[in-house]
C-alpha cells in the first residue's frame, strides 16, 4: 500500500511553493537564469527565466528554481557545502521511509487544458558544474512522473550563474535534548 502512495506524495509539490518566494524575495539583479525543456501532446515546450537559489548552510538542502507564470521548475539536493558534482535523482522520501533519501529530487508544474499538472522526479541526474563566487550552474536530465497518475515526461533543466542566498526556513528542525 505504501508504494501506491508514493506517486501521490504531496510534499514534492509543496517544495514548488518555495520557488516563487525565492524569485520574489531574492536579492539583487543578475540572479542568473533557469531554463526548462519538456514535451507535451502539443509538442516541445520551453521557458527561460531569471532564477533563484537558496540553502541551509552546513546541513543543506539547496533549492534552485524558476517561475514562468504558471510553469514552475525546481531541483533540491542535500549537501553541506555547495560544490560541483553529480547527484542521482529519485522520488522524494515519505516521512515514514527508513531508507536514505535520494541525493536530489525535482518538482515541476504546468497547466494544460485548464488542469494543473504536477510532476516529481523518478530518475535521472543533476550535474552541478560551477559554484564559484556564490553562484550556481548545472544541468538536470530527469524522468518525471505525474503526481497521482502514471504518465511520465522527460525534462531538461539548466541553471547558469544563479545567485545562492541563505534561507534558514530550509533548515531541518533540530530536536532539543535536555
Amino acid at each position: 500500500m505504501d508504494s501506491d502512495r508514493r506517486p501521490g506524495y504531496v510534499p514534492a509539490v509543496r517544495r514548488l511553493a518555495f520557488v516563487p518566494l525565492l524569485i520574489l524575495f531574492g536579492c539583487g539583479r543578475g540572479r542568473g537564469t533557469v531554463a526548462a525543456d519538456w514535451r507535451t501532446l502539443e509538442g516541445p515546450q520551453h521557458f527561460s527565466v531569471e532564477g533563484a537559489a537558496a540553502w541551509c548552510p552546513g546541513r543543506g538542502p539547496i533549492l534552485v528554481g524558476g517561475v514562468d507564470g504558471e510553469r514552475v521548475a525546481g531541483v533540491v539536493w542535500r549537501t553541506g557545502t555547495p560544490a560541483a558534482g553529480t547527484y542521482a535523482l529519485g522520488l522524494p522520501p515519505l516521512p515514514e521511509d527508513t531508507t536514505p533519501p535520494p541525493a536530489a529530487s525535482v518538482a515541476f508544474r504546468y497547466i494544460q487544458l485548464d488542469e494543473v499538472r504536477g510532476y516529481q522526479s523518478v530518475s535521472g541526474s543533476l550535474a552541478v558544474t560551477d559554484t564559484a563566487e556564490g553562484r550556481l550552474s548545472g544541468r538536470v536530465d530527469a524522468l518525471l512522473q505525474r503526481i497521482g497518475e502514471s504518465d511520465t515526461l522527460t525534462m531538461r533543466m539548466e541553471f547558469r550563474g544563479v545567485r545562492l542566498t541563505v534561507d534558514s526556513t530550509l533548515c531541518p528542525a533540530v530536536a532539543f535534548r535536555e
